[in-house]
This record gives structure tokens, C-alpha cells and sequence, in this order.
């Protein structure tokens, strides 16, 4: 009985943390494929941003390029341009130019406009800015002049040892039947123009879009990055990303240039090599999940720290019965074998012997008193089935009492007596007297009780 309550109590604890652990197996499973599906959605949410912002961009450098063609086609503008290189003429054009050039400054955002032609001359037209003109702008007028179309320049640093990304806008005109070439280069800060076009929408604080431009295998900062020295330019994406990023647009999970992992996605602004990357920092995109998750863990183990102080007190409890009816049961037993004891000693001082055997007599005895050696004989002789009842009946009243024991049962009779010689072991017979009575086993069968006083 107790190793059958041992296995059954090993089992239950066993199916027990078999439970416990397929529901954290599922719990873990879910929170990851829910954090996979937030992510997914994210990926989404966010290149539908950048795709947007990058449109805007897009939409910017078309309205600065017409501002530039304009400049280009108006027949007004190259003929002010063309009275600068005559005396009489140079300081009523340079006043007019100077009055349409400031609305047209304060129309389009640009931080300095100046005028260059092909001998290498140039002229300030707007005085109150102190930006000066670098070597690379000659090229960049040739090349416009060339293609007879407006162009961007690329990025560059504006001020030596600076901290202002600009770009310059070229608009060529042709004078004076062209012996002489004439640009406006019209510069525009990066950071002032586009910021507010690369704002971070709500929620996320750690949200962050930057405006890129590819040279070879480098990406170079056009916009700072938030809490950086804008002195670096190199994202630091591996090239692996990097490259994958650039040839095929997607969302990546990548490390950014403060080491953080970020959900990031790239889009190209279209006609141009710049291009937008969007991140944002992951932990601040699953924090409210991460915060359900554990919020549901503490309720998980809370739950199992109270059910296993229950199972405990179940468990404590049963015990206790258990050990309460073994208690119980060891002192019943102890006093039934108290009580036998005393009888044994009773029916040992008597000179009744008690037999006790099946009725059809088959098998050893159930039960033979111990007094049974005032016949000579031990009680281990008929349990060991070496002395039956029938050896204990002299043989000349076996068949006679036999005969009267079965009659007796076939009559139904439970109790009847008989008077017969007994074989004691050293041979002599003594006269004995038989009080029989029957019984049904617990198990069934009859049985057959016998007293046999000598006399």
C-alpha cells in the first residue's frame, strides 16, 4: 500500500511538471511569434514612412531643379546678366537682380545666391552672408554649361573644419550670344531644408531618419545623427547590410552606429543617389509586449508557486491521514494479537484441542491449537501436511466416522458430535470425544471445526 501511494504521488508530481512545462513551452512560443508579428507589422509601418518621406524628398530637389529652370529660361534674367559686363549698365542690373534674386530667396529657402561666369569672376549678389565660393564650383558651372541644363552638386561640407552639409543648385545662363557663360549657383543647407521634412513621427522616442548618399562602398551623412558628432560620417551598418540595403530595399534587424540593434528599412529618393534609412531601436518597439510578457510570467509563477504550496498541503494532509490509519490499523493489530495471545494461553491450559481443516478435508488444516502435543504430536506437523486428521483417527473408526461426518453435512446439520479413538504419536489409543461444528470461510468454502476432549 505504501509503494503503491509512493508511485501514485511520483506520478502526479510527474504530470504535474509535465504541464508546467508545456505551458511555459507555449508561453515562450507565443511571446516569440508575437513579437515576430509586431516586428512584421513595424517593417511595414515604417518603410510606408520612408517610402513617403523619400517621395518628399523626391519632391523637394523637382521644386528646387524648376526654381533653377526658370532662372535658365527667363529671357529678363540673361539680359540683366548680360548689362553686368557693360559699365553704364552694371550697377541698374545688379540692383534689379539683387531685388528678384531675394524674393526668390525668401520664396525657395536659400541661404546665399551668387553669380559666376566663365572667366572666373563672381559676384555676391545677396551682401548679407559671409559664405565664400570653394575651387569645385568651376567644374560643376562647366558641366552645367555643357549640358545647358540646371544640376545639384553633391553634399559637402560648407565651411572648412565646419559642422553644415550644403549643396549648391546650378542654373546656367547664356549671354551675349554666348561669348561669355553665366551661372547662378544657389546653395541650400541640408540640415535647415530637410529637417523638417525628416522628422520622426510619435510614438517612439528613439525613432530616427537619416538622409544618406552612396559614394562607392561608403555612405556619407547628409543629416546628423541625433546625439553624435557631425563630424562622422561613416554609418557603420556592416557592409553586408549596407550592401543588401542598397541593392534590395527592405527591413533589416541591424546594429546602428551606437552598437543598439534597430529595426531599420532604406528607400531611394528617386532621381538622385541619396537615400532614406528609417530605425528605430527594437527594445522601444517591444517594450509594452516585453511588459505584458513579464507581467504574464509573474502571473504564470505566481500561479505555480500556488499550486505547488497547495500540492504540498494536500500532500501534507494525506500523509498525516495515512499516517493516522496506519497508526489506527497497527494498534487494532496489535491488540488482535494481544487478544490471540491470551486465547492461545487459555486454549493452551485446556484440554480441549481445536482443529480447524476444510470439510471435504482437502489441504492442510486452517488451524490446530497448540496443545495438540498432549497427543504427542506439534502444530507445524499438520500445517506441514506430515499428520492429517485422518492419521489422527485410530483406523478402526475412520470409516465410521467418516460415514457419520458426511451424513451429518448432507443433513445440513452445523454442529453434531462423535466419539471415536484418537492414535496418539507413541502408538496408544485413548478414547476421545468429538464436538463438531461448521463455518463458512471468508473466501467460501465450508469449513470444519473440531474439539476434541480426551476421556
Amino acid at each position: 500500500m505504501n509503494n503503491e501511494r509512493i508511485r501514485t504521488t511520483l506520478w502526479a508530481r510527474l504530470a504535474y511538471m509535465g504541464a508546467l512545462i508545456m505551458i511555459l513551452t507555449i508561453a515562450i512560443w507565443y511571446y516569440l511569434a508575437g513579437c515576430n508579428a509586431l516586428l512584421a507589422g513595424k517593417k511595414n509601418d515604417i518603410q510606408a514612412m520612408a517610402d513617403a518621406k523619400a517621395e518628399s524628398i523626391a519632391s523637394w530637389r523637382r521644386e528646387r531643379m524648376a526654381d533653377a529652370r526658370e532662372i535658365a529660361d527667363t529671357a529678363a534674367i540673361a539680359r540683366l546678366v548680360g548689362q553686368l559686363a557693360q559699365p553704364a549698365g552694371a550697377v541698374h542690373a545688379q540692383t534689379e537682380l539683387g531685388e528678384w534674386l531675394r524674393h526668390m530667396q525668401r520664396q525657395g529657402g536659400y541661404r546665399s545666391i551668387w553669380l559666376v561666369d566663365s572667366t572666373g569672376q563672381s559676384w555676391n549678389l545677396l551682401k548679407d552672408n559671409a559664405d565664400s565660393l570653394s575651387a569645385t564650383i568651376w567644374p560643376l558651372a562647366h558641366q552645367a554649361w555643357e549640358k545647358r541644363a540646371p544640376l545639384f552638386s553633391d553634399p559637402y561640407r560648407s565651411r572648412a573644419g565646419g559642422d553644415e552639409i550644403s549643396v549648391d543648385l546650378i542654373a546656367p545662363i547664356l549671354a551675349n550670344g554666348g561669348a561669355v557663360r553665366y551661372a547662378f549657383l544657389l546653395r541650400l543647407s541640408v540640415e535647415q531644408m530637410l529637417r523638417p521634412l525628416l522628422q520622426w513621427p510619435a510614438p517612439y522616442a528613439s525613432g530616427e531618419i537619416l538622409l544618406e548618399r552612396r559614394v562607392k562602398d561608403e555612405v556619407i551623412f547628409l543629416t546628423p545623427t541625433r546625439g553624435e558628432d557631425r563630424s562622422r560620417q561613416i554609418f557603420p551598418i556592416e557592409k553586408t547590410s549596407l550592401k543588401v540595403l542598397l541593392d534590395q530595399p527592405q527591413s533589416l534587424l541591424v546594429r546602428d552606429y551606437r552598437g543598439q540593434e534597430v529595426l531599420a528599412t532604406l528607400s531611394l529618393v528617386a532621381g538622385c543617389d541619396w537615400f532614406l534609412i528609417a530605425k528605430v531601436d527594437t527594445t522601444e518597439v517591444l517594450a509594452e509586449r516585453r511588459t505584458r510578457s513579464l507581467q504574464a510570467l509573474l502571473l504564470v509563477l505566481s500561479g505555480f508557486i500556488f499550486a505547488t504550496m497547495a500540492q504540498r498541503i494536500y500532500h501534507a494532509r494525506r500523509e498525516n491521514w495515512y499516517w493516522r490509519q496506519m497508526q489506527n490499523a497497527q494498534a487494532c493489530l496489535s491488540d488482535s494479537v494481544n487478544h490471540m495471545q491470551e486465547l492461545e494461553l487459555i486454549v493452551e491450559a485446556s484440554p480441549v484441542i481445536a482443529l480447524l481443516f476444510p470439510a471435504d478435508q482437502s489441504g492442510p488444516l486452517r488451524y490446530v491449537s497448540s496443545n495438540v502435543r498432549q497427543l504427542g504430536y506439534t502444530a507445524d506437523d499438520f500445517y506441514s501436511d506430515h499428520v492429517t486428521y485422518r492419521q489422527l483417527i485410530h483406523a478402526e473408526d475412520w470409516a465410521t466416522n467418516e460415514a457419520m461426518i458426511r451424513q451429518y453435512l448432507a443433513a445440513g446439520a452445523t454442529s453434531f458430535q462423535h466419539r471415536c479413538h484418537i492414535q496418539l504419536r507413541d502408538g496408544s489409543v485413548r478414547q476421545a470425544n468429538q464436538y463438531f461444528s461448521t463455518r463458512t470461510a471468508a473466501r467460501g468454502g465450508l469449513l470444519l471445526q473440531v474439539l476434541i476432549i480426551l476421556g
